[in-house]
């Protein structure tokens, strides 16, 4: 396997650069700063608000920029500078709230840079009576609102990305027309269960490239890497794009390599072998 001339490194968290325990390895850290001692920019590009980054993550020296919710922000972790927003339409808002609320799925929208969530399916997932849910990552990273319909109705200017859960394949397939019809929107997705909106042109990709533009560099000088259907956008842009072993087949697909899966080293190892190796 060759080594690249990278100049920027962009990976996703969850089951991407996170382990099955939520955590960056020793390895995988060491990787992030052994890339940025070589002038690599190192960025996060998740589908988490900038509030639900894990602890680890945000203080680490070695990563500049988060690219958050999929795109919709970029923030400058040096500066703590917000670079870049971009909501959802507010009729787009307004929309799949109504439509949601018909169903009472697992609703949550993300603005300001904070994940809420209903009382109701926070209460459900917390003590275990839902599972398709982590119960520790909601706890940690999500914040309930009695009204999550009216919450982000009365937020509707300002939403960055929103999230519904379902119960059953068969609920998510049966309901992906109605999301797709929604107008100045993107539809995409990053677990099994659930769909995500974000605003019209908004990808993880997307936002990476006006991130590269600002920063001078080329498609052919970045490396990315991720394991879900929201990640392809930013697989697609890069030079070298590399699947986690435990990614959706769709991922596998896009990339142009495969690594070990994320509770391997996969990130950690794809950057020592294509951007740090002698």
């Amino acid at each position: 396997m060759t080594k690249h001339d990278i100049k920027m490194i962009a990976v996703d968290l969850d089951r991407t650069a996170l382990n099955n325990e939520s955590r960056l390895t020793e390895r995988t850290v060491d990787a992030f700063q052994n890339a940025a001692d070589k002038g690599v920019t190192v960025v996060i590009d998740t589908g988490r608000t900038f509030a639900a980054l894990p602890k680890q993550v945000n203080g680490m020296g070695s990563v500049r920029y988060f690219i958050c919710s999929n795109g919709a922000t970029i923030y400058d972790a040096y500066t703590g500078e917000l670079l870049m927003e971009k909501c959802l339409d507010p009729s787009a808002v307004e929309k799949m709230t109504e439509l949601v609320r018909e169903k009472n799925y697992m609703f949550e929208s993300f603005t300001a840079g904070k994940a809420y969530i209903g009382q109701d399916y926070y209460d459900m997932v917390c003590n275990g009576t839902l599972d398709y849910r982590g119960r520790q990552y909601v706890a940690e990273t999500r914040t309930p609102v009695e009204d999550i319909f009216s919450f982000t109705l009365d937020h509707r200017d300002r939403i960055e990305n929103l999230n519904v859960f379902f119960d059953t394949p068969e609920q998510k397939e049966e309901f992906r027309p109605a999301l797709e019809a929604i107008p100045d929107a993107r539809l995409t997705s990053s677990l099994p269960s659930n769909y995500e909106l974000g605003g019209c042109g908004v990808s993880k990709g997307a936002a990476l490239e006006y991130l590269m533009d600002m920063l001078g560099i080329d498609r052919s000088e970045l490396l990315t890497a991720g394991d879900s259907p929201n990640d392809i956008a930013m697989l697609e842009l890069a030079g070298i794009s590399v699947a986690v072993d435990n990614a959706e087949p769709e991922v596998k697909k896009a990339a142009l390599y495969t690594f070990p899966s994320n509770d391997e080293d996969g990130v950690a190892q794809a950057i020592e072998q294509l951007v740090l190796a002698d």
